[in-house]
């Protein structure tokens, strides 16, 4: 067929017309080249999907590494406040407790003795 074509001159007719002439094989790799096309287009527009997942988890990434940091710093501040609570504020009651000193036995009422003997 396609020999018929060129020995008809039809070639030069049917180029502006943007019809391409096709034995078997050149059809075939002709609709290879078209698949290969949208195969490599479903390809792009999947990994912009990818890129634009990959922006927003790197976004939310940055904000939870932000959080956990200022979580940190409570839970360092909450450390030193029990630190000082444990620490110095217990040293300091007990320096007070210090002076405070048992009454002498001799000070206490005596007990008195009710017959229940």
């Amino acid at each position: 067929m396609y020999s018929e074509i060129v020995n008809l001159d039809l070639l030069d007719d049917l180029n502006p017309l943007h019809i391409t002439v096709a034995g078997p094989y050149t059809l075939m790799a002709i609709l290879s080249t078209v698949t290969n096309y949208f195969q490599a287009l479903a390809i792009e527009k999947k990994s912009h999907e990818i890129e634009v997942t990959l922006g927003k988890v790197k976004k939310e990434f940055n904000a939870y590494e932000d959080l956990l940091s200022r979580a940190r710093k409570n839970l360092d501040t909450a450390a030193g406040q029990l630190e000082e609570l444990s620490g110095k504020r217990t040293r300091a009651v007990n320096r007070a407790l210090r002076g405070i000193t048992e009454l002498d036995e001799g000070l206490l009422p005596a007990e008195t003795d009710d017959g229940n003997d």
